[in-house]
């Protein structure tokens, strides 16, 4: 077997003939202490009109952000409520009416662990008014 140098042709450490050296794929991380380099672009600012139309294009956000979460909780409370009734029927005769307080109580609870964060979905995008000086 040639040993580098032998055969004629430079040597490149580590290759094997005729092969290229290596090089670091596209998605493998960098080697310990070289610094990652950010590839995504940085998000555009948002643009708002100025003065009051300001103030309902932010405060659109959180009515819509409040709004979605009042549809959501509602049918997680639903779901919930539906679930407890099939599983009562099943259990015991005429379970779906005799359990219908504690099923409800459940769907009401999960109703309103969805609904809580609602005032602060919609008054988290309000401007800060300053009150007292």
């Amino acid at each position: 077997m040639n040993t580098p140098g032998e055969s004629g042709l430079p040597s490149s450490k580590g290759s094997v003939s005729g092969a290229a050296p290596k090089t670091e794929a596209a998605g493998t991380p960098p080697a310990p202490g070289m610094a990652a380099v950010a590839s995504e672009p940085e998000k555009p600012k948002k643009k708002y009109s100025k003065g009051f139309a300001k103030l309902a294009q932010k405060g659109e956000v959180g009515f819509t952000r409040g709004a979605h979460r009042v549809a959501s909780a509602i049918e997680d409370g639903l779901a919930t409520w539906r679930d407890r009734r099939k599983a009562s029927s099943y259990k015991k005769r005429n379970g779906a009416l005799k359990d219908a307080v504690k099923n409800g109580g459940k769907a009401l609870t999960k109703f309103s662990k969805g609904i809580a964060k609602l005032p602060e979905d919609i008054t988290k995008d309000l401007p800060k008014v300053r009150i007292f000086r």
